[in-house]
């Protein structure tokens, strides 16, 4: 949603409006977004992604390497296709 429609999800509202879009359980959703332990994931993941010079999204490994936004995609296929197995 926020790569393909150019929504945030920095704001709860956009948060619950994905989730509910998802068929996601939207009840549920405020406790976690409010629960510690899913706030220090989040900052573990994004310093996971620094970490592994991730620099846009989408952000896929395909044949070894990252690739970075959905123009890549076809590419990305052809060096993993072309890779020996």
């Amino acid at each position: 949603m926020a790569f393909a429609e150019g929504r945030g999800l920095s704001h709860r509202g956009e948060v619950l409006d994905a989730a509910r879009r998802a068929s996601l359980d939207v009840a549920a959703l405020p406790d976690a977004l409010d629960d510690p332990a899913l706030k220090d994931a989040l900052r573990k993941a994004n310093d996971d992604a620094i970490a592994a010079r991730v620099y846009g999204i989408p952000t896929f490994e395909a044949a070894g390497r990252l690739w970075f936004g959905d123009d890549q995609l076809v590419a990305a296929r052809h060096a993993h296709e072309s890779q020996p197995s």
